[in-house]
């Protein structure tokens, strides 16, 4: 039995899709929705008045920041010296979501073998 967390109002119109109906769904303690990052959930993802990010459950780090205008991109998140660094890899439709989770992985590798 999978346990779907309601969502905030920017997610709930997209966790009705039938795309991402039944998918495990969870909420970060900032109420942020953590989906696992494919082209469909990132399709799924409906524009709000202010833009948001949606975090991956798999990868740690891996985000997408969905504009107002409807844009979507790819983002890696780290923290290097106490601060935290978002990092853009690329915007959805020019760039796939399974390659965003390769780059996202090695720039976080890249991160962690520096520290």
């Amino acid at each position: 039995m999978t346990f779907v967390a309601p969502l905030p109002r920017r997610f709930h119109e997209a966790s009705s899709d039938r795309k991402t109906e039944g998918r495990n769904v969870s909420r970060t303690s900032t109420g942020m929705a953590k989906i696992r990052i494919t082209k469909r959930t990132v399709e799924a993802l409906k524009a709000a008045p202010k833009d948001f990010i949606a975090f991956d459950t798999d990868l740690p780090g891996f985000d997408v920041r969905v504009m107002p205008s409807g844009k979507r991109f790819f983002l890696v998140q780290y923290r290097r010296h106490g601060r935290t660094r978002r990092v853009m890899i690329g915007q959805f439709g020019i760039v796939t979501a399974e390659l965003a989770r390769r780059e996202a992985t090695i720039k976080r590798g890249s991160v962690e073998l520096v520290d």
